[in-house]
């Protein structure tokens, strides 16, 4: 990496976090174009993670906007049995809860593994829907919540949400779900044998950038100029059939993202911010 290169990278990190804004970035970044979501395409996952802000997740800014959604989310299911159409997603979390509900038996607990769930936003999207059935749902994540988000949770009042830093495979979970997590993770491939372990009936990977290729394709975000994979789609369903999962759903994640794919100029085949739903059949 160059001098001018490192220079760069920390004059986006410290104006990122002095200000607060991912369109910073978007300035700084002379190279991309109006509307473009991804900048360039790389050699290597490691190549891209050169460029990206290392201290976006860390940031005064990431943190605002978890707090932001989350008390959003909260207000909505104080007001309405259901999730709002205002969420451009909702249709991803209609998915989930009928998921839950195709397993529900009175006689027992289904447990949920909500894995890079952050503060539990994706449970307060989905347990209004889901109201008269019994189950656990546990957040795996590396982030630590705030004060302001550990108050807007309130587990005392959410008593079958909880919070877990260490995966144990002694446990097992009847569903799997992942959101907005496999383009940031390098060797993905690991982190499905881990999924593997646990014997999930179901796994949901939902938001999950993909495209018709036989190779992965390594960039980084415009918006918070993060390094992530656009996964080969025929690698990864290989991967899962290969383990014993058959594909039940494919499918767009929100029609926003689907009107977004039409400023993307990396590649053709690009199938975008999908849902997929995995069932274990062995």
């Amino acid at each position: 990496m160059t001098k001018y290169n490192k220079l760069l990278i920390f004059i986006k990190s410290t104006i990122f976090n002095l200000i607060g804004s991912p369109y910073i970035i978007r300035l700084l970044n002379l190279k991309n174009k109006k509307g473009e979501i991804f900048t360039n395409k790389y050699d290597s996952f490691y190549q891209a993670k050169e460029k990206e802000d290392k201290n976006y997740w860390n940031s005064i800014y990431w943190q605002n906007k978890r707090i932001k959604n989350l008390n959003r989310i909260i207000k909505e299911n104080n007001k309405n049995n259901f999730i709002t159409l205002n969420d451009t997603d909702s249709s991803c979390y209609g998915l989930i809860s009928f998921l839950i509900s195709l397993l529900n038996n009175e006689d027992k607990i289904i447990e949920i593994l909500d894995y890079g769930g952050s503060n539990g936003i994706d449970y307060f999207r989905t347990k209004n829907n889901i109201k008269n059935i019994n189950y656990n749902w546990s957040v795996y994540d590396k982030i630590k919540l705030t004060k302001n988000e550990l108050e807007l949770i309130d587990q005392k009042n959410n008593k079958n949400l909880f919070f877990i830093d260490k995966l144990d495979h002694n446990n097992k979970f009847d569903i799997i779900l992942s959101s907005s997590v496999f383009q940031y993770v390098n060797e993905y491939e690991k982190l499905l044998k881990e999924f593997f372990l646990f014997k999930p009936k179901y796994i949901f990977f939902m938001r999950f950038w993909c495209l018709d290729s036989e190779k992965d394709l390594y960039t980084t975000e415009v918006q918070n100029n993060q390094a992530i994979i656009i996964i080969s789609y025929k690698k990864f369903n290989s991967i899962l059939q290969k383990n014993g999962y058959k594909l039940l759903f494919k499918g767009p994640c929100s029609v926003k993202n689907n009107i977004a794919l039409a400023n993307i100029n990396i590649n053709n085949n690009l199938f975008g911010d999908s849902n997929l739903i995995y069932k274990r059949i062995i």
